[in-house]
């Protein structure tokens, strides 16, 4: 009889812990369901730097969790359990975007700005981000209203300008084609004065390339682009007939503060007196 009243009371205290355990899990999980922060942020073309519609936007592994940008390329998610992620942007025809430990904390709004760059570019290794650590406390009515518009404030550009010569005559070269590398949008020709201007390219360091029937091809290596500011470069061009020495050189890190009729109008002449 004493055997079965233990065995009893060791039934009775293993179902109890049995029962403790599980109500602990099922606290332990809603108290972990509870603990969710939030995505936002935009998607813009790396070239035009204008904002993507459409665009799909998701954490890696959490198949439930994505959306579209809308029309403004703007992108909310939602209730997006603590921790760290990979983000991705895609939108045909783009490269995807990847942005790595994207880390979300309760209660807070994790920020992210992808820019996607056309499919006809080479997909190269910046393409892939690690996440700026940036975040704001916001909703996502806020956030649609007001916050983005400080998004759109950073998105930083400047200017690229200079003269192309023929560098046996030192003569400046009408209608060559100038570009930046991989950005298929970003060029012009120079006018019968040699000049050029490229606006509006996004803070970075760029190769420019220089081209004319009859020359082989300039190239200006690591030209830096600051905000508000336009850098400076001056390409020489050599005819196709001589053996192209010295036709590839890197920037020399002239900028100026000017815009596109100030520069036409006065600051080419110092380039001109410095050849």
């Amino acid at each position: 009889m004493r055997k079965r009243f233990i065995l009893f009371i060791i039934l009775l205290f293993s179902l109890s812990l049995l029962f403790s355990c599980g109500s602990l899990r099922k606290k332990t999980e809603s108290e972990k369901a509870k603990k969710t922060g939030n995505i936002a942020g935009m998607v813009f073309d790396v070239q035009t730097m204008q904002p993507l519609s459409g665009a799909n936007v998701y954490a890696e592994g959490i198949t439930t969790i994505g959306t579209k940008t809308d029309t403004l390329g703007r992108f909310w998610l939602s209730a997006v359990p603590v921790g760290e992620y990979v983000f991705w942007a895609k939108k045909i025809p783009f490269h995807g975007t990847r942005v790595s430990n994207l880390k979300i904390v309760k209660d807070s709004t994790s920020i992210v700005v992808c820019d996607l760059a056309p499919s006809a570019i080479p997909e190269h290794q910046s393409r892939w981000y690690i996440w700026q650590e940036i975040r704001a406390k916001c909703d996502s009515t806020e956030f649609y209203s007001n916050y983005y518009k400080t998004l759109l404030r950073k998105k930083e550009t400047g200017n690229v300008a200079g003269i192309v010569f023929d560098i046996q005559t030192m003569q400046p070269l009408s209608g060559a084609n100038v570009y930046v590398e991989g950005m298929t949008t970003i060029g012009t020709k120079t006018d019968t004065l040699g000049r050029f201007w490229l606006s509006s390219i996004p803070v970075g360091e760029y190769k420019i390339l220089a081209e004319k029937i009859y020359y082989h091809r300039g190239e200006i290596r690591e030209v830096k682009v600051y905000n508000d500011s336009t850098s400076i470069v001056t390409v020489r061009l050599i005819i196709n007939t001589i053996e192209p020495w010295g036709y590839m050189i890197d920037w020399d890190g002239k900028i100026i503060k000017a815009d596109s009729v100030s520069f036409f109008s006065t600051q080419y002449k110092n380039l001109l007196r410095k050849e």
